[in-house]
């Protein structure tokens, strides 16, 4: 990334701005693989329920019942098992991964970031039953963190960048829900600064990108 914005070319924008996109796209593709992984570790452990549920003698697993095939009855049970354990994985997805966000006044321009909640406590034995299904909702909505790979949104985004760079003060947040979006990215590209000023959102460009990324004001 070029060291300071007055670098910044159209075509350079673009680049990095494609480049964010498929960083969220890798990021979120990578957990959902690992997800895959839980979800047959999951299968597999629901199995061995079952097995162990047909060694016990006293259940009659032939009752008159449309379904009275044990393949059909283990089909049954599994999938209850799944559902069940799919709606433990989203209800616990705040137990597992706490979103990180500041001051609710920028709740507007902020992409959810979210990291794994290291406050252990009881409620986490019982949410990580549902390990599989609440990774698989983390990985999508990682990759919805992805700005645009429609051109046009992009070069919307350069537009508001360029804009901003030539006023060189503080602008009005826009209104538009295109432009916020556009406004978003720039933020999360560590180009602009955001500020709640006399009561309003205001953005501006950052002159110095290269620097660590400072608390907004």
């Amino acid at each position: 990334m070029p060291s300071s914005p007055s670098e910044f070319t159209p075509d350079a924008l673009h680049r990095c701005i494609v480049r964010w996109n498929f960083e969220q796209c890798i990021w979120g593709g990578a957990i959902l693989l690992v997800s895959v992984f839980f979800w047959l570790l999951t299968g597999f452990a629901s199995l061995v329920v079952i097995a162990s549920l047909r060694m016990i003698p006293k259940l009659d697993w032939s009752t008159p019942i449309p379904w009275n095939t044990p393949d059909d009855v283990s089909l049954l049970f599994e999938s209850l098992a799944l559902s069940m354990l799919a709606g433990i994985g989203i209800s616990s997805f705040p137990t597992l991964f706490v979103l990180e966000s500041s001051d609710d006044r920028f709740a507007g321009i902020e992409l959810p970031k979210w990291r794994w909640n290291d406050q252990w406590g009881t409620d986490h034995c019982w949410a990580l039953l549902g390990i599989a299904p609440a990774l698989t909702l983390l990985g999508i909505r990682v990759i919805q963190r992805c700005f645009s790979f429609d051109r046009s949104r992009i070069n919307l985004a350069c537009r508001t960048y360029a804009y901003l760079d030539r006023w060189d003060d503080w602008a009005p947040y826009p209104k538009l829900f295109s432009q916020r979006r556009a406004v978003q990215l720039l933020y999360h590209m560590k180009l602009i600064r955001v500020s709640h000023r006399f009561g309003k959102l205001e953005i501006r460009i950052r002159r110095n990108v290269s620097q660590k990324r400072s608390v907004i004001s």
